[in-house]
């Protein structure tokens, strides 16, 4: 798959994509894994739920439903726009190389 940066994407792309907190929160998270730019469904889920309990400023209900989005909705979603690699079967996420989010960073 050819990666993109945002900046490679349409403007109403780029604002659908970006408009939802957890689709931001996985660009955000892979950028600064721990163990480089990939990571497992597994550990998103619970770096996401470790960021909303910090910080409250969303519900998203039980663990097994937020996996269940990322895994369905928001992953294969930044994954068709070119923003990173899906691995579905193997449940692992990847930013690539080279890949840089171009947008500003208050957008993400």
């Amino acid at each position: 798959m050819n990666l993109q940066t945002v900046s490679d994407i349409d403007e109403t792309t780029q604002h659908r994509l970006l408009a939802d907190e957890q689709r931001r929160f996985v660009i955000r998270s892979l950028q600064t894994a721990r163990n480089g730019v990939d990571m497992t469904l597994d550990e998103i889920t619970a770096h996401l739920e470790r960021a909303v309990e910090r910080t409250g400023s969303e519900q998203i209900g039980s663990r097994r439903d937020l996996r269940c989005r990322l895994h369905h909705v928001h992953l294969p979603m930044l994954a068709a726009a070119g923003l990173l690699d899906y691995d579905a079967k193997e449940k692992r996420v990847s930013l690539g190389a080279p890949w840089a989010v171009t947008a500003p960073a208050e957008t993400l």
